[in-house]
């Protein structure tokens, strides 16, 4: 029975190059003998798969030594459990002292502020004489100098 705009016209017909056909090493579809070795080449390359991209090494290459990289890369830090994560504070921290307009429940006020201050006291950083913000040791040293330069006044 044929169907118009079908090609081969009789569904039961089946061409010499249909019989023909063996199955790939790789991916185990069929193809006629003379496009078998064409394609298994294109397919063992298509299925390779690509090396894991190792952004340290290609970062540190020419400035540290193989060994180096290799111990960097053997103590990346694993990732932090959540409960290892201070959350609660830095939430008030962030939460209570960014905005004092903020209305909190008396019940719950006292306590959360102590808990705010104690928090803001054990964070580590260093706040700015110049903005008053509050930086890393490292990042307020590069900081604070241009920042007191900025806010002198005239």
């Amino acid at each position: 029975m044929s169907h118009p705009g079908k090609r081969g016209g009789n569904l039961h017909e089946v061409t010499s190059t249909e019989l023909n056909r063996t199955p790939c090493a790789v991916c185990k579809r069929k193809f006629p003998e003379d496009r078998l070795r064409i394609h298994e080449n294109i397919c063992k390359t298509a299925r390779r798969k690509r090396p894991q991209y190792n952004a340290v090494e290609r970062r540190l290459n020419g400035v540290a030594t193989e060994d180096e990289i290799r111990r960097i890369m053997r103590n990346k830090d694993k990732p932090v459990r959540l409960s290892e994560i201070p959350w609660r504070e830095s939430h008030l921290t962030w939460s209570h002292g960014g905005n004092p307009k903020r209305k909190i429940p008396v019940s719950r006020s006292q306590s959360a502020f102590s808990q705010v201050s104690a928090a803001a006291k054990d964070d580590g950083r260093m706040q700015c004489p110049g903005c008053h913000r509050r930086f890393a040791p490292d990042v307020a040293e590069k900081h604070i100098p241009g920042c007191i330069d900025r806010n002198r006044t005239h």
